[in-house]
């Protein structure tokens, strides 16, 4: 028996056992090959309300490879008659009711790639379809490929069901009326597809199209474990079951119930036994339930110590000179976050540091602010003094003149300021000898001379060498 009478007998069978519910559309091919059929679809009654559906498609090289384990000796594997197309694009449509008029449920697009063969399925449970059970839904494939094959090139291939009310398979007769095979039982309700014969005829392409609605059981509710740690108690109920309230009560799983707690997997730190009240800590964990957490274990804790910030002020910096400071937060619940503002010119505060390197001399008063991990808050206003910059005495100056002027530590000849420090060499004539301190005894109008080193940027003299007369 020939390929082209196979499909002739297979046509006949499909036909004669066409059912009620086979769905009629006007025939569409691609480049006026009948294996090309455009769209095909089946219709069938939802069992349940989640599945996952889909219709049996070859390419032709590799429906004809199957046909020939059925039909061994009798059709050749690679002996369909047409080249196959490389790929093709499919539109998939989940229609509500019989037929294409009524609403599209979900659509997909999917391109096949030669060879395959078998079901295209879609998990509408999975893409949040629900059906209605008893009602009637289409599955509808078209090629939306875009192309027109060329001669002698065929894109897809509709598998058909045999008819199995015969119980071993539908027989195949020849002209004569001799059985000469058997179909094998299709798809469903169990086997594999085989051609749907009347497509190579002038039929729509629908009918006993191989497909498959398979009924998924509804997904269980999945246990919700939830934990936390460092939770603040915010009231209890010491009852039996009873419940701790947490951080306010804001949500429902703030609620943690102590119904299935015993001294396996509870504990309590810090020298706390078996009790609760509001402000100390726990750790948690729970599963959700309609009345808040039901918990699994939980671990009891002090409440935190106050906050404590740095005490007293900062140490003195110096314009110019590089500078860093701790700023140590203790108590509470870290980790912390804090702020420092107020800083002189050139500082900065990294959140654990004051660094940088200041640009002008000044006493600030700032403001350090503190918050833990709880949310307690605390502040200070220490004081941090930038001294000015030290005087640099670098040019050689020596002189001799008149004192107009007398100060702490220096003293003047005109405008020139002369000062002195511990390693100066003071001489000073009195009526009562050498001295070797400039003290009441020394007046303006006195002749004086000296010799050191004159700061540029200021124009005073450190004398290392002061002689007075």
């Amino acid at each position: 028996m020939n390929l082209k009478t196979l499909f002739a007998l297979l046509a006949a069978a499909s036909m004669a056992s066409a059912s009620p519910t086979d769905l009629s559309f006007p025939p569409k091919t691609s480049g006026g090959h009948d294996l090309n059929h455009s769209p095909v679809g089946q219709s069938f009654t939802a069992l349940a309300s989640q599945v996952r559906a889909g219709l049996h498609l070859a390419d032709g090289g590799s429906f004809t490879d199957w046909l020939a384990t059925v039909y061994p000796g009798q059709i050749i594997p690679g002996s369909y008659p047409y080249a196959i197309a490389p790929s093709v694009t499919l539109r998939l449509e989940l229609i509500g009711g019989e037929g294409t008029d009524g609403p599209v449920l979900h659509t997909t697009t999917t391109t096949l790639t030669a060879p395959f063969f078998g079901f295209v399925d879609v998990d509408y449970a999975a893409a949040g379809v629900s059906l209605t059970v008893g009602e009637k839904y289409t599955l509808l494939a078209t090629d939306v490929s875009g192309k027109v094959y060329p001669q002698n090139v065929s894109g897809w291939v509709v598998s058909a069901v045999s008819d199995s009310t015969l119980g071993s398979g539908q027989p195949v007769k020849d002209a004569s009326g001799t059985i000469v095979g058997y179909l094998p039982y299709g798809a469903y309700p169990g086997g594999l597809p085989v051609l749907q014969g009347a497509l190579v005829g002038n039929d729509a392409g629908i009918g006993d199209n191989a497909f498959q609605v398979i009924d998924l059981a509804p997904t269980p509710p999945v246990e919700q474990t939830i934990s936390g740690v460092n939770a603040v108690i915010t009231a209890y109920a010491p009852r039996s079951p009873g419940f701790i309230v947490i951080n306010g009560g804001l949500e429902l799983n703030d609620h943690l119930w102590t119904t299935n707690l015993n001294p396996q997997n509870t504990t309590f730190l810090g020298g706390l036994i078996n009790w609760f009240q509001t402000g100390l800590l726990v750790d948690y964990t729970g599963i959700v339930s309609p009345q808040g957490l039901i918990l699994t274990s939980l671990t009891v804790k002090p409440a935190p110590s106050a906050l404590v910030l740095p005490s007293g002020n900062f140490p003195d910096g110096t314009v110019g000179v590089a500078y860093s400071t701790p700023v140590a937060f203790s108590g509470g619940l870290p980790p912390y976050t804090g702020s420092v503002t107020g800083l002189p010119a050139g500082l900065s505060f990294d959140g654990y540091n004051i660094i940088g390197k200041p640009t002008v001399s000044t006493v600030a008063t700032l403001t350090i602010t503190v918050v833990d991990s709880l949310g307690a808050a605390a502040s200070a206003n220490p004081t941090l003094t930038i001294n000015p910059a030290p005087v640099k005495y670098t040019v050689k100056d020596e002189g001799k003149g008149k004192i107009t002027g007398l100060g702490a530590g220096f003293l003047l000849v005109g405008t020139k300021k002369i000062a002195w420090d511990a390693a100066t060499i003071i001489k000073v004539n009195t009526s009562k000898g050498f001295i070797t301190y400039i003290d009441a005894s020394v007046k303006v109008g006195q002749k004086v001379q000296w010799k050191g080193l004159r700061a540029t940027a200021t124009g005073t003299v450190l004398a290392s060498k002061i002689e007075i007369n």
